[in-house]
């Protein structure tokens, strides 16, 4: 689910799913532009992979266009038996519920887990956030704590991302958006079926 607004998590879309993530404190001299360059590889991959879009400029009923189906099959073949043999490999932490913007992040953590298992307002974090668990590679975010509020038996805690490279702030709210409008077709479908 998306929503358009949130105050803490910045003035853009703001996506919720469960995810796979873990986080750890880190120094405020932590290297962010090395993360950046990985973190702009797998946006621009996730990218391809997830709005890929036949070339309307191919012919769909010539010979060309038959084996443009059959190489993209043959790749998203090749992608789907990599994927799964690194998720066999892969131990991701456990998911939790995740609301995601191109500024920040919230997530939530059992309320056991404030007998110091939690960090602290202020607390510059590292996260490693699977946005897809079937291929398991992490986007590293690095991030500061502004808020931990207690809800029932969860505790939630936002973060405002920090040194995130524009290019990589730009695929990342693209990504956010592709969920968003995958999210609205889905809806539309459902109602239409009903």
């Amino acid at each position: 689910m998306t929503t358009d607004h949130d105050k803490g998590l910045g003035s853009g879309l703001v996506f919720e799913d469960v995810l796979p993530l873990t986080w750890q404190i880190v120094g405020d001299d932590a290297a962010l532009a090395h993360a950046d360059e990985g973190n702009q590889r797998f946006l621009n991959i996730l990218s391809l992979i997830e709005d890929h879009q036949p070339d309307s400029r191919v012919d769909e009923s010539g010979e060309l266009a038959k084996e443009i189906v059959r190489l993209d099959a043959k790749v998203n073949l090749l992608i789907d038996m990599v994927a799964r043999i690194l998720a066999q490999q892969a131990t991701l932490p456990q998911p939790v519920q995740t609301r995601l913007s191109a500024d920040g992040i919230e997530w939530t953590a059992p309320a056991q887990a404030e007998d110091g298992g939690l960090p602290k307002s202020g607390d510059r974090l590292l996260l490693k956030l699977y946005l897809r668990p079937e291929y398991p590679v992490p986007l590293f975010l690095y991030c500061r704590v502004t808020r931990l509020g207690r809800e029932a038996d969860r505790i939630r805690i936002e973060a405002r991302f920090e040194g995130l490279l524009t290019p990589v702030r730009d695929l990342l709210e693209r990504t956010i958006f592709r969920r968003h409008r995958r999210i609205i077709a889905g809806q539309r479908d459902k109602s239409r079926q009903a």
